[in-house]
C-alpha cells in the first residue's frame, strides 16, 4: 500500500462505519481512517488540511446536514478537492444517483452490500484499488 496514506470516509450511519473500522482492521497494512459523520465537517477539514496523504474518500449519499451530493459538487468546484478521489459508497442503487454522482465528477459508485461478507470483499477490494494500484494526481 502507498506510504502513510489515509482514509477518509464521511458516513453517519455508525453501523457501516464499525464495519469498515473493521475491514481496515484485517488489512496487513492499515491506513488510517479519518471519519466524518457529516459533509459540512468534512468539507471544513478540506479547507483547513493538505489532502496530499488521501488516498480515497469514501462518501455516503443519504446524510444529514449536507447530502453526499452536495459535498461532492463543493468538493469538484473546489481546487483543493477537484482531483481528490471519490468513491460514493451508499445504499442506494438509483440509477438517477448514479448518473447524478458521474456528472457532478465521482471516480466510482458503490452500492453497499446487505450481507457481510459481501459488504467487507467489496470494502477490501475498492480499497486495495485505491490504496495500491492508483496513481493520484495529488501526490505530484
Amino acid at each position: 500500500m502507498n506510504k502513510a496514506k489515509k482514509i477518509v470516509l464521511v458516513e453517519d450511519n455508525i453501523g457501516d462505519v464499525k464495519l469498515i473500522e473493521f475491514v481496515l482492521s484485517s488489512l496487513s497494512v492499515r491506513p488510517e481512517l479519518l471519519h466524518f459523520d457529516n459533509g459540512k465537517s468534512f468539507l471544513t477539514f478540506v479547507k483547513e488540511s493538505s489532502m496530499e496523504d488521501i488516498a480515497v474518500v469514501l462518501l455516503d449519499l443519504n446524510m444529514p446536514v449536507m447530502t453526499g451530493m452536495e459535498v461532492l459538487k463543493a468538493l469538484r468546484n473546489d481546487d483543493k478537492g477537484k482531483y481528490l478521489p471519490v468513491v460514493i459508497l451508499t445504499s442506494s442503487r438509483s440509477y438517477q444517483d448514479v448518473e447524478a454522482c458521474y456528472r457532478l465528477g465521482t471516480n466510482a459508485f458503490v452500492a453497499k452490500p446487505v450481507e457481510f461478507d459481501d459488504f467487507s470483499r467489496s470494502i477490501e477490494a475498492v480499497l486495495q484499488f485505491w490504496l495500491e494500484h492508483n496513481i493520484n494526481p495529488l501526490e505530484h
